[in-house]
């Protein structure tokens, strides 16, 4: 990736146990400290053994892309169109 460039992506979120659980999304533009404006997804739920799909959003190549779940069985999977 160059250094102007951007890439369109989205983040496919899966619970996979047996409980709901919730996450968080969020991108840090060029190593900004963490703010509310950069929240993609903020303690959105996931029922058990779902799967769901984030809004698209572009990502630069010092972005840094973050995610968290209250369970650890949660699976993130970043991706582009």
């Amino acid at each position: 990736m160059q250094s102007n460039e951007t890439i369109r992506c989205y983040c496919i979120v899966t619970e996979r146990g047996g409980a709901s659980a919730a996450f968080r999304i969020w991108l840090r533009k060029n190593g900004e400290a963490t703010d509310n404006k950069q929240y993609i997804a903020y303690d959105t739920n996931i029922d058990a053994n779902d799967s769901l799909s984030s809004v698209k959003f572009s990502i630069s190549k010092d972005d840094e892309v973050y995610v968290r779940a209250s369970t650890a069985d949660v699976s993130f999977n970043l991706t582009s169109d």
